[in-house]
């Protein structure tokens, strides 16, 4: 799997996490180890953990947002 591969899968990861009520700590995802195993220091393992975080954030915004469209009805 290549790192664009690997940053899509994160972000997913991170959407999911978000959905199952994980906290937002990437590293205690048992599901990102895989991405990040035996990936030398300064190839991307950096990037993949931004993209878990970008994936859980925008999920928690959309629930946000969903909430509050829901408030106002």
């Amino acid at each position: 799997m290549n790192l664009k591969d690997k940053k899509i899968e994160a972000y997913k990861l991170g959407w999911d996490a978000h959905k199952s009520g994980a906290k937002r700590v990437p590293i205690l995802d048992k599901n990102v180890w895989p991405l990040i195993e035996y990936m030398p220091v300064g190839t991307g393992v950096n990037q993949i953990l931004k993209c878990w975080l970008s994936g859980w954030d925008y999920r928690n915004l959309s629930a946000n947002v969903e909430l509050a469209s829901k408030l106002e009805e």
